[in-house]
């Protein structure tokens, strides 16, 4: 299958057409392969960034960009004997379970600061915590850094290629600092984008522009970022952030409104107790995040070796 319209367009994977339900007209299918197609093989070779960006790039005839059946139907595509493509699979395949191994993880580590929060039953406002909120600005910068966009993170820390962007050709959006220990997410009402940084996070910092679709929190003494994230990362928080958000076309929360949000009531001597006790499983998310990034090199890699 292939997202076939906005900035993802092109991006192909790969279903059990047995276990697998979709209804999106935005969603280009692809079925009925010959014999001598492995289709595995081929969202390998649809997933390279080269084929991903000449698919992009042919498609920009409208405002927000959408691929074509008869723009798909007019690839051509290299077609080794089955037993490489099948090699192929096997190699990059193991890539992509590992990936989806600590993905695993990560998801887990979430539950388990969700969970967390359940038995503080008191809710206050966050305004009570006097979080701060990080303001739009960033730092001048040489070369060129990777803008991501709320379409570029989905769920916790998952994070997809982004824009290349130099101080003086990027979108105007393109205007957020990422800082050690601070919490995002995406202000957009429906939205499950957050992103941890943590005190370990320097690739983040040093190579990333964030768009202002994001709200950034930074931890503080009276919000250790154990607490932040766990605050952040709980199904409630998407709850209150959508019950608080306003705006009709694109509603969203807005600095006012999230300061009405309702977050668990911790004492002092709770918020101390939380934090030796969760710290080091926010730690072992941004660990996690690492490993998928340098995997997601690996596998690039490989695709150029075969492709």
């Amino acid at each position: 299958m292939l997202s076939a319209i906005g900035a993802n367009r092109g991006y192909p994977w790969h279903v059990d057409i047995d276990r697998f339900y979709f209804k999106d007209g935005n969603v280009i299918w692809l079925r009925n392969f010959i014999k001598n197609c492995n289709p595995s093989y081929l969202c390998y070779y649809l997933g390279r960034e080269t084929v991903i960006t000449s698919m992009q790039r042919a498609s920009e005839h409208s405002a927000q960009g959408a691929l074509t059946i008869d723009l798909i139907k007019s690839l051509e595509i290299e077609l080794p004997d089955l037993i490489v493509q099948q090699h192929i699979v096997n190699t990059i395949g193991s890539i992509d379970d590992l990936i989806e191994n600590y993905q695993q993880e990560i998801d887990k580590i979430c539950e388990l600061l969700d969970k967390s929060l359940l038995q503080y039953l008191n809710k206050v406002e966050i305004s009570v915590y006097k979080p701060r909120l990080i303001k739009s600005g960033i730092d001048s910068f040489s070369n060129s850094k990777e803008y991501l966009d709320t379409s570029s993170v989905a769920g916790v820390n998952n994070i997809s290629a982004g824009e290349e962007i130099t101080i003086s050709k990027r979108p105007s959006r393109a205007n957020m600092q990422p800082v050690k220990n601070s919490v995002w997410f995406a202000k957009m009402k429906g939205s499950c984008k957050k992103l941890i940084i943590t005190d370990d996070d320097s690739d983040l910092t040093n190579h990333y522009i964030l768009s202002t679709g994001f709200q950034g929190l930074l931890a503080t003494k009276e919000l250790p970022l154990s607490l932040l994230s766990a605050f952040v990362i709980s199904k409630d928080f998407d709850v209150q952030r959508d019950l608080h958000s306003v705006g009709t076309t694109m509603a969203g929360i807005n600095n006012e409104t999230f300061m009405k949000m309702m977050v668990p009531q911790l004492s002092a001597q709770e918020i101390g107790e939380f934090d030796k006790k969760y710290s080091s499983f926010v730690k072992l998310l941004s660990e996690r995040r690492k490993e998928i990034t340098k995997l997601k090199a690996l596998k690039q890699q490989l695709l150029q070796k075969y492709f």
